[in-house]
């Protein structure tokens, strides 16, 4: 497998997009993106961040081969049942009077 280097540009970037980010995941991968540009071993990392050794090299190779959007990207966003359009979907409005209805029957004992 290659030895990838971080060049100070790079490293540069992930600070920056360190300072802006707020997700943990998000964070970890910066942090051991950073880790392995200070010359750290994927054994220390990993202990630092709990990923596996493995996963940091993917991570890394990562990086290295597509950029920070690929880093930067939440790819697991929530729930699934939160995508928009998707089949069965109803919008709130009906949403809302699917709820009333609901709410009025157990109140009215139906």
């Amino acid at each position: 497998m290659p030895r990838y280097h971080i060049s100070e540009e790079q490293e540069a970037e992930l600070e920056k997009a360190r300072k802006k980010n707020k997700d943990k995941n998000i964070e970890k991968r910066l942090k051991a993106l950073l880790m392995h540009a200070e010359g750290k071993n994927r054994e220390e990392i990993a202990q630092q961040t709990g990923f596996d050794k493995s996963h940091i090299s993917k991570l890394v190779s990562k990086y290295c081969n597509k950029g920070i959007a690929s880093i930067v990207e939440n790819h697991y966003p929530g729930c699934f049942c939160q995508a928009k359009n998707q089949p069965g979907d109803i919008n709130e409005k009906s949403a809302t009077a699917i709820m009333k209805k609901t709410y009025c029957g157990i109140l009215k004992g139906a």
